[in-house]
């Protein structure tokens, strides 16, 4: 059998069309750059490695630069100490925090002010907002698809509309009121594609599974929305590396499980919120001044784990009125005790399943 050769002028324009009709089908997706928009409301083709532009101006958030009439003026910086131990940078209003691996973002602003700038920022990004509670301060994005894996080279390039990554990835945004000062949470969940391996399915056979959070994409995620007010990258990027060093540890006293962390409560309270955040765990509600976090195990938590074994603490139905609990935290001398319970009951729960939710728990507040 015979080749043909396409000659070398008929190759590059091939190759020239197909570059522009990859260019031309290339719609909304979620990328590594993410697709920040202009003030036409088009989406900017951002290559990566390169800085992106600043926001829109008009969506800076009055009361945190209500003096301030250029970026230049968020230049002014210093690293600040939090009242609880965390550590952060600072600029005009703003400043981000670090607890270890943990960041979040801290305005001299109600949370109403910064709550109406989230939804504008996730759909720049190319996210629809699938839930929010005002009254909890979460809102909670789709899944939309990683494409940062994907190669750079020429290749991909051309073909980038035609290939995934295998990935996904959506966002939950926390917000409370700590005074005067309104903090930023955001979380991570994230899905991974794989193929089903058995003698009946096809290659393109497949499905998504559950992949651990990344704290990598919380702190682009809030640094993006730095940039998205309006601050340099450079700024937003100024965080100190000093860790906090915390202690979590299961213990059984009286017969009773507890999880003992050895920090502030503040502390504790607004990591164990996080915590909850990337197990996946829905918060129906929360009371800080009793120290009580009321939640469900929800459908993206059981997918987690094996069905039969939560079939046989349930039974079928899963999402019944035994699907309610309660973790509590109680101040002893240093230490912040958290234990689980059914709502209503008050009881302290020594069963596999709390067994399971504060071993998890633990992992994120080593």
């Amino acid at each position: 059998m015979s080749v043909r050769l396409i000659p070398g002028k008929n190759l590059a324009l091939l190759i020239l069309s197909l570059a522009m009709m990859a260019c031309s089908s290339t719609g909304p997706h979620y990328e590594g750059d993410y697709n920040v928009q202009n003030e036409n409301g088009k989406p900017l083709e951002v290559p990566p490695g390169l800085v992106l532009p600043r926001g829109d101006e008009s969506l800076k958030i009055p009361s945190i630069a209500a003096e301030q009439t250029s970026i230049a003026s968020y230049e002014k910086k210093g690293t600040v100490k939090n009242r609880d131990g965390s550590s952060g940078t600072a600029t005009a209003g703003v400043r981000m925090r670090r607890d270890g691996a943990v960041r979040w973002l801290e305005f001299d602003a109600p949370a109403d002010k910064v709550w109406s700038k989230l939804e504008s920022f996730f759909k720049s990004l190319g996210f629809k907002i699938v839930h929010e509670d005002k009254k909890l301060g979460m809102m909670e994005t789709d899944w939309q698809e990683n494409r940062v894996k994907l190669p750079s080279d020429w290749f991909s390039v051309i073909f980038n509309s035609f290939s995934s990554a295998g990935l996904k990835d959506r966002y939950i945004a926390r917000l409370e009121q700590d005074g005067d000062k309104t903090l930023l949470f955001i979380t991570h969940q994230g899905l991974r594609e794989k193929h089903i391996e058995d003698d009946t399915s096809d290659a393109d056979d497949t499905y998504w599974e559950y992949r651990k959070s990344d704290p990598g994409l919380e702190r682009e995620m809030l640094m993006r929305f730095l940039i998205f007010q309006g601050i340099k990258k450079n700024t937003a990027k100024a965080i100190t590396t000093k860790k906090e060093i915390s202690h979590a540890k299961l213990v059984e006293e009286k017969g009773n499980l507890y999880l003992n962390v050895t920090e502030t409560f503040p502390r504790t309270w607004r990591r164990v919120g996080l915590a909850m955040d990337r197990m996946g765990i829905h918060v129906d509600d929360r009371n800080r001044s009793a120290g009580v976090y009321y939640f469900s195990l929800n459908k993206d938590f059981r997918n987690q784990e094996d069905k039969n074994w939560f079939e046989g603490i349930f039974g079928n139905d899963v999402v019944g009125d035994n699907n309610a609990f309660i973790l509590k935290l109680d101040t002893e001398d240093d230490v912040v005790q958290i234990s689980m319970r059914r709502r209503g009951g008050g009881q302290i729960l020594n069963s596999k399943l709390s067994r399971l939710i504060l071993t998890k728990l633990q992992k994120y507040l080593k």
